[in-house]
């Protein structure tokens, strides 16, 4: 059988695939025309946004604001850092527990207070106040412990801190 033959008896069968194939590559070449012209609007925008100084030194002006925006941002996280490492050396929420330190005293008007840092470095301070006098001790601290004697005031008050502390 020759291809003269072949396209007699087969010409529509022949004739029906080419169209179909035609009909693809249309619909296919315009729905590439529109991907273009999305993309060549986008384009017009880009450039109209760039005025008279033209594309590449709006691209230029605006690599110089992302360098000076990461600039500052380093420079942020540096100071955060620095920040961070001397909170750490504040004082955190203070711990304080009243209480009455005589029984001829009411109100409890005797208070520990407990000033600590993230470490649990800092300082104790307890007022005792009585009928005709009244007294303050401070009372250092170290690790969340002291070399004198704490009071159980003194250690609820230490204990109200740590356990408020959110780095231990």
């Amino acid at each position: 059988m020759t291809l003269d033959v072949l396209l007699r008896t087969h010409a529509m069968e022949v004739l029906a695939g080419l169209t179909g194939f035609f009909i693809l590559l249309s619909l296919v070449q315009l729905a590439m025309y529109r991907r273009l012209a999305r993309q060549f609007r986008r384009y017009r925008a880009l450039v109209e946004k760039a005025g008279p100084q033209g594309l590449g030194d709006a691209l230029a002006a605006c690599a110089r604001v992302v360098e000076t925006v990461d600039e500052r941002v380093a420079e942020i996280r540096r100071r955060q850092r620095e920040l961070e490492r001397e909170l750490r050396t504040c004082v955190r929420t203070p711990g304080v527990v009243r209480f009455n330190a005589f029984d001829d005293v009411g109100s409890d008007l005797s208070y520990a207070c407990a000033l600590l840092d993230a470490k649990g470095d800092g300082v104790v301070l307890s007022g005792l106040f009585g009928r005709y006098e009244a007294r303050t001790y401070a009372k250092p601290v170290k690790d969340g412990e002291s070399a004198y004697h704490l009071t159980d005031e003194e250690k609820d008050a230490i204990t109200a801190v740590q356990g408020g502390r959110k780095d231990k």
